[in-house]
């Protein structure tokens, strides 16, 4: 069962909890004047153990697509994801190191998180949580089947979350 997986796998509170974006992604970022970036959108903001911001950037960068691609787009996403998401962890582990196994239980939380999301974006609108009315295309029954793919690959528990 889900629930058992979570519990069971949880690691312990982190000594040195920190503030969390829980969105963090290319589109969220912006460059000022000066050449540095600024991290926008904080909607979804907490204080809590660091895997949790990177597992949430490593799920968007992996399963979230901004819109419709074209097909040289859709032929060249899993290279750009990959590359992507390689560089940002390089450049995260520089100035902070992440424990493989913690980043793993935080991986499945997001792919959870995310679909928690989206349920509750169909039944109160995105705007409930700050998001934009357009959040709900792309809540496709593809991309919540991968999402569930994820997690079930992570867990071994499939998630009996009902249709969306």
């Amino acid at each position: 069962m889900l629930s058992d997986w979570l519990d069971a796998h949880r690691p312990s509170e982190t000594a040195t909890p920190r503030l969390l974006h829980l969105d963090f992604h290319p589109i969220n970022l912006i460059a000022r004047h000066d050449g540095e970036c600024v991290a926008l959108d904080w909607s979804e903001a907490d204080v809590g153990d660091i895997h949790a911001d990177v597992a949430t950037t490593i799920l968007l960068m992996r399963h979230v697509t901004p819109g419709p691609l074209a097909l040289t787009e859709r032929l060249l996403s899993p290279v750009v994801r990959w590359v992507l998401e390689r560089g940002y962890r390089r450049v995260y582990c520089r100035s902070t190191p992440l424990d493989e196994e913690r980043l793993h239980y935080y991986l499945a939380w997001a792919c959870l998180r995310r679909l928690a999301m989206y349920g509750m974006w169909l039944n109160a609108g995105p705007q409930c949580n700050g998001s934009k009315k357009c959040a709900l295309e792309r809540i496709t029954p593809e991309h919540v089947a991968e999402l569930e793919g994820c997690f079930a690959t992570l867990t071994g528990v499939m998630p009996d979350l009902g249709r969306f």
